[in-house]
């Protein structure tokens, strides 16, 4: 296509064109006046270099320009269409439909808006999202019946949607939800970043923002487990619409016996009260929190929350050893010492010849009081190792250890039942098979910068990321500071429980990053990711984070020590992984046995839940980490909250009947809090340039879509084609060409 010319002169066209005319009319007179001794043919070739150059420098002043048409796409830009899948979209509010059946019926009726209309200029992409996005397909949208999502993400569906254009041009964006996002993202951030991307959302809202009355209660420990004759916190969260400026009365009790009261004014949304506890012997015990039901409330039974509480009476004792100190291990050391229930020793390896420990120590009187020692040396025994029930080892191990004490770790984790924790990946230099058969997984020499992980499945469930009881662990992750680096791994160990992965690479690879593995009676972590002090260094904006890396670390050490199997005179241990659990999650149930032959060993579990018939659960053998014991698993969905205990009897061993008690809640808001948030919808519609538009309306959408496009689209600039060389040759040459001539004829 031909582009157009303009002129844009920088004065008036006729005082240009005069002045050139002007000065064409004076050459003339010079040439056929002054130069009578030149032949008219010579004088008439002066004058027509002369002409052609005044009418380029005229053309030049006139200062032409073209516009460049835009380039046509190569591909179809992309338009996604988002629609919520989570449970609060089963509220039934939009007449006699549910929020999900009203979605459904809308896009029903504009079939020929996306599949015609949007598909001649876009290539349409249609999702799903809860806690994340899935691509889907119209027909799939259409038939929904119900939403089945844990929770909404609206910002990890906005990143999404356009992370997956994969560098193509992006339309828009239709998001379709009733706006109650209880993920904890970050949804201006992400709203901030369509806009600098030039991309609209175009948002529909659905449900209504009338809100029932009601009261929610949870509860929960302030750590995985108390210490006897020390104090805990249960931390208790009202949640309430409806009853703002209410008084509750908030019961306590204690295996079903009362204990206090509490009156509590309710404020809007969530209101926190502490209730401090003390148990004065090891075990566990049940606490309840009861509110008292208010008038008009919709759901009482929601106003009682149970929990169980585990209690022991001895201090962990934690080595820590690095022989080449880091970041990392500082702030390591300084968490861990915070702690005033563990006890920790440390050695470090200041020169090749000089090594620097401390050691504390606990009164036999008072657990309470701690005392330091610095005349201890590195445990280089095995009376001196099996002391301490966690070792947490840094870099450079194999430098500070000779060959025959490595060898005594093995027998710390299969004799003494004791945690090795590889804080900082491999900790050895080259092959070292006296601790290379320990761990979890096989250590890459390569390392990637800046990587964030995510939790797997058994990582949301560890009770080691359990950070604050409320939001979900991997909603925090997200928002933490990524690491400095992650060492690469060659081989996950077939008997390796991974907990954390990351991506890394142009193949988006994923990676183990934190993984652990039962050796023997112990067991073995290992966290490949250098960097986690920045956690400890949180910004303004995420305050409410500075706590995590001291949890992290508290409650990986408990955990990894809290679970011994067996207890004196015992054959068989029986357990579940935490003490609570939410409604739908599976639940493993762990059976570990000894000195009883397999093939007649026979364990059954006997499941009590809060209502109904008791359920029975043949335990299958597991793989084997230890050849003297037998492992043996079940498993279990809840379909029921409230208090669930579960039996085990044993044919053989001892003891012959063991039980656990476990709750089950679901703490999901999407089943609570169902109120539409339309002006959230709105403010993400406006920020990034979008627009409301109702369920009603859709089939206007490719209107809006050509509107925003025209009215965002830049303005085609105007380029000067004058400046460039060959136009400035050609004028030096013509005058060149003219001065040449009148040289030769001797008229210079």
């Amino acid at each position: 296509m031909t582009s157009p010319v303009l002129f844009e002169p920088p004065f008036p066209t006729q005082q240009i064109v005069g002045l050139g005319v002007l000065l064409l009319l004076l050459a003339l007179i010079g040439y056929f006046f002054g130069a009578r001794e030149v032949r008219p043919g010579k004088r008439l070739l002066l004058v027509l270099f002369r002409t052609l150059a005044l009418a380029g420098i005229i053309v030049v002043l006139c200062r032409p320009m073209t516009v460049r048409p835009r380039p046509e796409p190569v591909e179809k830009p992309i338009f996604s269409v988002l629609v919520d899948s989570s449970s609060s979209m089963n509220t039934k509010d939009e007449g006699t439909q549910s929020r999900i059946k009203a979605v459904a019926t809308a896009l029903k009726s504009a079939r020929s808006t996306f599949l015609q209309d949007l598909e001649r200029r876009y290539q349409v992409n249609f999702y799903e999202f809860a806690d994340e996005l899935l691509p889907g397909g119209f027909e799939e949208l259409v038939s929904r019946e119900a939403a089945k999502g844990s929770k909404t993400d609206i910002a990890s569906a906005l990143f999404g949607a356009v992370n997956s254009s994969q560098g193509r041009k992006h339309a828009g964006i239709l998001l379709v939800s009733d706006g109650r996002d209880n993920a904890g993202g970050d949804i201006a951030r992400a709203a901030t970043h369509l806009k600098s991307l030039k991309i609209p959302v175009w948002t529909a809202a659905v449900g209504s923002q009338t809100e029932t009355k009601d009261l929610y209660v949870t509860a929960r420990l302030n750590q995985n487990f108390s210490f006897a004759k020390q104090p805990a916190v249960i931390k208790v969260d009202l949640s309430q619409t409806g009853f703002k400026n209410w008084y509750a009365k908030v019961n306590l009790y204690r295996e079903d016996k009362y204990v206090t009261t509490r009156q509590v004014n309710l404020k809007e949304g969530t209101t926190s009260l502490d209730f401090p506890i003390k148990e004065d012997h090891r075990g566990v015990f049940k606490y309840t929190v009861a509110v008292e039901p208010l008038p008009g409330e919709a759901d009482a039974k929601n106003n009682r929350r149970s929990l169980f509480v585990r209690v022991v009476d001895q201090k962990p004792r934690v080595l820590l050893v690095e022989a080449e100190p880091y970041w990392d291990t500082r702030f390591l050391l300084r968490s861990l010492h915070a702690d005033p229930n563990l006890e920790v020793s440390s050695v470090f390896q200041l020169s090749r010849d000089k090594a620097f420990a401390i050691q504390e120590k606990t009164s036999d009187d008072n657990l309470e009081n701690k005392s330091a020692r610095t005349d201890f040396t590195m445990p280089r025994t095995k009376d001196e190792l099996y002391q301490y029930d966690c070792l947490i080892l840094g870099r450079g191990i194999d430098a500070m250890l000779r060959s025959e004490e490595l060898k005594l770790l093995r027998d710390y984790l299969t004799e003494r039942g004791g945690s090795i924790v590889f804080a900082r990946g491999k900790s050895y230099a080259g092959d070292r098979p006296e601790i290379a058969g320990l761990e979890p997984v096989v250590w890459d020499t390569q390392a990637i910068k800046d990587v964030r992980f995510e939790l797997t499945g058994e990582g949301r469930m560890n009770p080691i990321f359990a950070f604050d009881g409320v939001r979900p662990p991997d909603t925090i992750i997200r928002e933490l500071p990524s690491m400095v680096s992650v060492t690469k791994i060659l081989k996950e160990k077939s008997l390796s429980v991974i907990l954390a992965r990351s991506k890394a690479g142009t193949n988006a690879q994923e990676m183990a990053v934190i993984s652990y593995q039962r050796f023997g009676k112990g067991k073995v972590m290992s966290i490949g990711s250098a960097g986690l002090w920045r956690w400890a260094f949180m910004p303004e904006d995420f305050k409410q984070y500075d706590d995590v890396y001291q949890l992290f670390w508290r409650q990986m050490v408990r955990w990894l020590i809290d679970e011994s199997d067996f207890l004196p005179g015992q054959d068989v241990s029986f357990r579940t992984e935490r003490y609570s659990y939410g409604l739908g999650e599976r639940i493993r149930f762990l059976v570990r046995a000894k000195n009883v032959p397999a093939g007649q060993y026979q364990p059954k579990i006997v499941v009590r839940p809060p209502e109904g018939q008791p359920l029975t659960l043949m335990p299958a053998s597991a793989e084997q980490d230890n050849e003297r014991e037998l492992a043996y698993t079940a498993f279990l969905t809840p379909e029921t909250e409230g208090e669930y205990e579960a039996v085990l009897s044993d044919n053989l061993g001892q003891p012959r009947q063991e039980a656990t008690r476990f709750t089950v809640y679901s703490d999901s808001v999407e089943t609570r809090l169902v109120a539409a948030d339309r002006e959230l919808l709105a403010q993400v519609a406006r920020v990034t340039g979008g627009s409301e538009i109702p369920l009603a309306g859709l089939k206007d959408l490719p209107r809006r879509v050509r509107q925003f496009e025209e009215s965002s689209r830049e303005k085609l600039k105007a380029q000067d084609i004058w400046d460039r060389l060959p136009v400035f040759s050609l004028l030096v040459g013509l005058l060149a060409m003219e001065w040449y001539l009148r040289r030769r004829l001797g008229l210079v």
